[in-house]
């Protein structure tokens, strides 16, 4: 499951700016489309194959471990799903094609090198007594969202609910980024 999720970074990341430039999307925009549904379009399309990758694991798990619920289909599964969907497709448009997947991994491979990985999940496994926490915690979860995979009994409906809010945040930045984008064609 924790692989489909990194395979999910990448396959969501799948650009926008550079196919924009070469005028890729021209003739979409010239039947009238508006830039949201096309925003929402290539959202949608970005993040289907993880998606598919993710359901296809997820009945994989299920068919040998028939008495127990996938982890990938829990609430923390999905949110972690959601998140990184929403976060590499918004990171990736302004950039070219994976960049924000080979960033995400590359940084995490960093901070675990220098030990600061276990020191984000030592974090997220702390009990919420203060807001300030609950934040510590999510952001740990924003960083490594595999925590809500590893660890999902340690994720609050409130955690859960601030790391969707912050990738449907980063999905609408995304959107108003490609409705906003307006570039010479080269």
């Amino acid at each position: 499951i924790v692989i489909a999720l990194f395979a999910q970074m990448f396959a969501a990341a799948s650009g926008y700016r550079e196919r924009a430039l070469r005028g890729y999307f021209d003739p979409i925009l010239a039947f009238g489309w508006s830039r949201a549904s096309v925003a929402m379009a290539h959202w949608m399309l970005s993040i289907a194959p993880g998606a598919l990758a993710w359901l296809m694991v997820s009945a994989g798990v299920a068919a040998v471990q028939p008495t127990r619920w996938p982890a990938s289909l829990t609430a923390s599964g999905l949110v972690a799903l959601l998140y990184v969907s929403c976060a590499a497709w918004a990171l990736a448009l302004p950039l070219t094609r994976y960049i924000s997947g080979v960033i995400w991994v590359a940084a995490l491979v960093v901070l675990a090198g220098v030990g600061y990985v276990r020191m984000l999940r030592d974090t997220f496994l702390t009990p919420d007594t203060t807001m300030m926490d609950i934040l510590a915690r999510t952001s740990s979860a924003l960083v490594c969202p595999i925590f809500l995979l590893s660890d999902p009994q340690a994720a609050s409906a409130l955690i859960l609910l601030l790391v969707a809010l912050t990738g449907a945040l980063l999905a609408a930045g995304g959107a108003l980024f490609i409705a906003r984008l307006d570039i010479p064609l080269r």
